[in-house]
């Protein structure tokens, strides 16, 4: 599937019985670096589409669109971070949208 121009972060947490949140880092050993989920849309997906794909192939969350929460939070990374994608070359940099489940 063809890479779309747009990231997703996602951070899973829970909400503990005295009231702490408790969030879910992973340990990426490729690169031996701690992060929360993160991947790329494909196709035409909409970024809650494919942070919901990308928790479930990584982590194995599967939950209700109604239990995610978009956050405000959007980063901009530049288009050279990704060099094998075939973009328009209008496509200076890349949104990553962030949500919470």
């Amino acid at each position: 599937m063809p890479r779309a121009p747009f990231n997703i972060l996602v951070l899973p947490y829970r909400l503990d019985a005295d009231g702490v949140h408790r969030f879910a880092v992973f340990h990426r050993s490729t690169v031996e670096m701690w992060q929360f989920i993160a991947g790329g849309g494909e196709d035409d997906e909409a970024p809650l589409v494919a942070a919901m794909r990308e928790a479930n192939e990584e982590a194995r969350i599967v939950v209700g669109d109604r239990a995610w929460r978009r956050l405000d939070a959007v980063a901009s990374i530049p288009r050279t971070a990704f060099p094998g994608a075939h973009w328009p070359e209008t496509v200076y940099v890349v949104p990553e949208y962030s949500f919470a489940v």
